[in-house]
């Protein structure tokens, strides 16, 4: 829905205006259409990042795949398949997504920066540049987690099946733990 669209929109410019992580995606600009005003057309909505030559984490895993076939035409303008990524390239991505989420996680009074829970955490929202050097992207589900709670609490889960913390699923209760288990799983 609409609204549900608003809200991961503003929730990603509130996070990377206030972030500044080699292993964050940098948000560029953005754009917010308020729409003919007559309340039954929502606005458009743009957010602008820079693009991310080395394909997803996805993209790499499963070359072959039809998504990945045509990210791949449509960056390029030519068929064919991005490259199978070696042992060694895997081990820096993992590090690199695991220091972003390590960010992520901490607070900085210093910066006003709050600690953020990302909650979608996979490898279609983990991309890579031209020399795969890791971003953790797709921010909209974060949230801000308030310096004395432990975890958030969320009375609809949102999360991607296979990937959710069968805890948060269970009970609505979402910490830095469960975004740990989305990356397990991720880099399973």
């Amino acid at each position: 829905d609409s609204m549900q669209g608003q809200r991961e929109f503003l929730a990603e410019i509130q996070l990377l205006g206030g972030c500044r992580s080699a292993f964050l995606l940098p948000l560029l600009g953005f754009s917010a259409d308020q729409g003919s005003g007559a309340g039954d057309t929502p606005g458009a909505v743009c957010l602008v990042f820079p693009l991310m030559t080395g394909g997803s984490l996805q993209d790499r895993l499963f070359p072959d795949s039809e998504g990945a076939r045509r990210r791949y035409e449509i960056m390029f303008g030519h068929e064919g398949t991005f490259q199978l990524l070696c042992w060694i390239d895997r081990l820096r991505i993992c590090i690199s997504c695991l220091k972003g989420l390590a960010y992520l996680h901490s607070s900085s009074a210093s910066d006003s920066k709050p600690s953020w829970c990302h909650r979608n955490l996979k490898p279609h929202n983990i991309l890579l540049d031209c020399d795969l050097h890791a971003r953790l992207a797709d921010a909209g589900l974060a949230r801000a987690r308030p310096s004395q709670d432990t975890h958030l609490t969320f009375t609809q889960v949102a999360a991607t099946p296979g990937f959710a913390d069968p805890r948060y699923t269970r009970t609505g209760c979402f910490d830095s733990a469960c975004d740990a288990f989305a990356m397990g799983v991720t880099f399973l």
